[in-house]
């Protein structure tokens, strides 16, 4: 009998154990990126496990809801004195701050299928990021992003580290790392209807354990690009509010959008967010959307790739 033929029956011969291979196998299947899933699942649980200081910043009845709808949204979390100060930032790092294409390198993957392979092993764990090749380059010129806005935008780290890990923190059961951050325009055109890439409902490619956030630094209504999400009961509904909301979501579980803007530009910062040991903000020069890191207790490139389509 060979040794594959051995195994699997004495695995069988345990009802427990083959019950919990096969499922375990089934598991993996499922989900996109089996392994990633797997080991963000394990590490989360870990986080878990050595997570003791609760801050009660938000309620229970607000923890379970956000784990129900893959949503919570707090009308007025960020102080005003904190928007205004992001806000002046923003518009002055426009003029010569802004990412283009002229700032990000151009990456295609190899044809052959087994050079893709060593491409696709290199990135995930190596570089320790996927790539999302096919990058559509004209979303540059539709939300006009800040290189670096971590610290070329005033008090934006000031305030993730005060007010937003906290919450993270409960709404994560651990600690947590912002992975990635970013503060952009939603630009409009000539006040008429402008397309936005992301007008379209979808689940981001993250791992099912991030939790992403967006941040208005504006008013925002119908007119200029709300997020929108599809509830628990499907119906689409959009997120309306003054400025200082903050909307968190599981961004790989709910489908979302960012609508187009009719006759006004939105302003809004965003981070991406994982379960950590320890609480922490990683910084990186360059860093637009389409995007992740997949293996969550090693460090990643700080490399960003645009390619054409």
């Amino acid at each position: 009998m060979k040794i594959k033929e051995k195994i699997k029956t004495i695995i069988k011969k345990n009802t427990l154990t083959y019950k919990f291979t096969v499922n375990s196998r089934k598991f993996i299947k499922k989900h996109r990126d089996g392994l990633e899933f797997v080991s963000y699942s394990l590490y989360k649980f870990f986080c878990s496990i050595f997570y003791k200081n609760k801050n009660e910043i938000i309620s229970e009845k607000q923890i379970r809801e956000f784990h129900k709808r893959n949503i919570l949204v707090l009308d007025s979390l960020v102080p005003a004195k904190n928007i205004k100060q992001m806000t002046k930032s923003l518009e002055s790092n426009f003029l010569n701050m802004k990412i283009t294409k002229k700032h990000l390198k151009k990456n295609t993957l190899p044809k052959k299928p087994f050079l893709k392979f060593i491409r696709y092993i290199h990135d995930r764990y190596i570089k320790n990021i996927v790539y999302y090749y096919n990058y559509p380059n004209h979303y540059l010129d539709q939300v006009n992003q800040i290189i670096d806005p971590l610290n070329n935008i005033d008090g934006f780290k000031d305030l993730l580290n005060k007010k937003f890990i906290p919450v993270l923190n409960e709404l994560m059961n651990s600690k947590s790392e912002i992975y990635r951050a970013w503060v952009y325009k939603t630009i409009n055109i000539n006040r008429r209807e402008t397309p936005n890439q992301q007008n379209y409902l979808h689940k981001d490619g993250d791992i099912w354990t991030a939790i992403k956030c967006i941040i208005y630094l504006c008013d925002v209504d119908e007119n200029n690009g709300p997020f929108a999400f599809q509830d628990i009961d499907g119906t689409e509904k959009k997120v309306f509010g003054k400025k200082g909301t903050a909307i968190f979501f599981k961004s790989a579980s709910l489908r979302h959008r960012g609508s187009n803007t009719i006759n006004k530009e939105r302003l809004a910062a965003s981070f991406t967010s994982y379960p950590s040991l320890k609480n922490k903000i990683a910084e990186h020069e360059l860093r637009p959307d389409f995007i992740r890191k997949t293996v969550p207790f090693l460090p990643s490139s700080n490399d960003a790739y645009l390619n054409d389509i």
